[in-house]
């Protein structure tokens, strides 16, 4: 990460671009059903449960 210098074994870019939106707060995935937001898809289906 050219933020932290945090590396990743997993050479993924996926990866990198979850671990980026801890930086900028980018929360692209958001409940319909409340104001919650999310930076990763597997959070927001499990919030979703929720409901």
């Amino acid at each position: 990460c050219a933020m932290c210098g945090e590396t990743f074994e997993n050479p993924w870019l996926f990866n990198l671009t979850v671990h980026r939106r801890s930086h900028t707060g980018e929360k692209p995935y958001r409940c319909p059903h409340c104001p919650y937001a999310c930076a990763q898809s597997s959070k927001i289906t499990r919030h979703l449960k929720t409901h």
